[in-house]
């Protein structure tokens, strides 16, 4: 620990092989420190304060990355709705389609209501914190 209290750059290292590898003991091999130390540094409440922050900023990309993802194939979920609706004739593989275009669209709608609501807790979880309620 430094005397600021913020983590020694062993100890980063540490931190970022940990959230890369999530093996304590390869980690410790990365960050060029004993497993014993990598223990003793997963004690720490400094130390968890600092993973747990980084492993919800990980997170939340993961979710944005997802969300972005989904939302881009929207467009292709839409194309396949239009086609197979319109179609004269309907193949057999048309039915699946258009479940799987109709299924993609439910589940973007949830996961966009699903990531408004996780603001708005955050939001008020955040409000709870600088009044000390929580």
């Amino acid at each position: 620990m430094t005397e600021e209290g913020s983590l020694s750059v062993k100890q980063q290292r540490f931190l970022t092989a940990l959230l890369a590898t999530d093996n304590i003991g390869v980690a410790a091999r990365t960050a060029g420190i004993s497993e014993r130390t990598a223990h003793r540094c997963l004690k720490l409440p400094e130390f968890q304060a600092e993973l747990k922050a980084a492993r919800k900023v990980m997170d939340d990309e993961q979710w944005a990355e997802t969300m972005q993802q989904l939302k881009d194939a929207v467009p292709r979920a839409l194309d396949t709705l239009k086609r197979h609706t319109s179609a004269k004739s309907v193949k057999a593989t048309s039915g699946t389609q258009i479940r799987s275009a109709m299924f993609l669209i439910e589940k973007t709608i949830e996961m966009d209501q699903l990531a408004e609501l996780k603001v708005q807790i955050d939001e008020l979880k955040q409000l709870l914190l600088e009044r000390g309620d929580l």
